[in-house]
């Protein structure tokens, strides 16, 4: 049910030196496509896709879809399939292919490999991006459950959370990062203030200029925070042109190299974490100031509530002003 069948398909969008007719040179394109592909569309609308094309039946819609899925699926198939591209497996071990006359360099390797993986990344961010613009000609999109999970949050898309944290590739990296906006919407937000009061946030359609306040907040926390756990749970990498994560795991280098990206990377989730905890801490502060039994009633009958005026007094009874020396 592959969305790729030819060479000559494969040269539309990536520059590969095979003969038309050595289809053998193609990738494991199911594998790419249950990756990266199936996430992006939903079960329904690849399903259709596939079964129009592998039948040469493709509507005008779709035909359109599939050269933005065969853009994407295209260097993300390479990719996966670069070692084997590169390597042989024999009952001798490990070969290298091609002649010893023309060797590839690590370097070589590692600069293919990441346009591949840069190449992926773009033109998945465009194939949501025409989803989105385009998204009552795929009603199977709309209903199915990747679209939902684009929707469940607080951030409902890349370009969203690029206005407070920018991402490279917003849309792609995005998809990747909401399993982590999930957890730290449960483990920041909710925890502090209530589930419940977060619910109503989310639902909101016309926020008044207070709750857009509130919304501002609680966005920014949620998008520092989701640097900062992606951090911990991926390969991720901090660029001039933005946060990105990685799909395949990055070379290990020795020496001094790799002691600084490691510091960098340390030093880069210690600051988002600081600033994820001040837009906590001020959306809290802003929270316990405004509400009452009419203004933000979940959180001022929740227990997450402090009242700004009541003044904490220690809790020592022999505590005085005196001292002695």
């Amino acid at each position: 049910m592959a969305l790729l069948r030819t060479i000559p398909e494969v040269k539309q969008w990536l520059r590969v030196d095979f003969s038309d007719r050595d289809e053998i040179a193609l990738p494991n394109i199911a594998k790419a496509e249950k990756r990266y592909i199936i996430p992006v569309l939903g079960k329904e609308l690849y399903q259709q896709l596939a079964d129009q094309y592998n039948t040469d039946s493709l509507t005008e819609a779709n035909k359109t879809l599939l050269d933005y899925v065969q853009a994407a699926l295209t260097p993300l198939a390479y990719l996966l399939e670069l070692p084997l591209i590169n390597t042989r497996i024999t009952d001798n071990g490990l070969r290298k292919q091609g002649s010893p006359e023309s060797p590839v360099f690590k370097w070589d390797y590692q600069e293919i490999k990441q346009t591949l993986e840069d190449s992926g990344m773009e033109a998945t961010d465009n194939l949501l991006e025409f989803l989105e613009a385009h998204s009552d000609d795929y009603p199977e999109w709309k209903t199915s459950t990747a679209h939902e999970a684009y929707t469940r949050y607080f951030i409902k898309t890349g370009r969203e959370f690029s206005n407070y944290y920018q991402l490279l590739h917003p849309r792609a990296i995005f998809m990747y990062l909401l399993p982590v906006i999930s957890t730290v919407e449960d483990l920041y937000i909710n925890a502090s203030i209530g589930e419940g009061f977060a619910a109503y946030l989310k639902g909101l359609t016309a926020p008044t200029a207070l709750e857009e306040k509130v919304l501002r907040l609680v966005k920014t926390a949620i998008c520092h925070f989701a640097v900062f756990q992606a951090c911990s749970r991926m390969g991720v990498s901090f660029t001039n042109l933005g946060f990105t994560v990685l799909l395949s795991d990055p070379e290990t280098y020795k020496g001094n190299q790799q002691t600084a990206e490691v510091k960098r990377l340390e030093m880069m989730r210690s600051h988002v974490e600081q600033i994820g905890q001040k837009y906590l801490s001020d959306l809290q502060a802003l929270l316990n100031k405004n509400a009452t039994p009419v203004v933000f009633p979940l959180y001022y009958n929740s227990s997450h509530y402090v009242n700004p005026n009541e003044i904490e007094v220690p809790d020592n009874e022999t505590y005085n002003s005196f001292f002695s020396f």
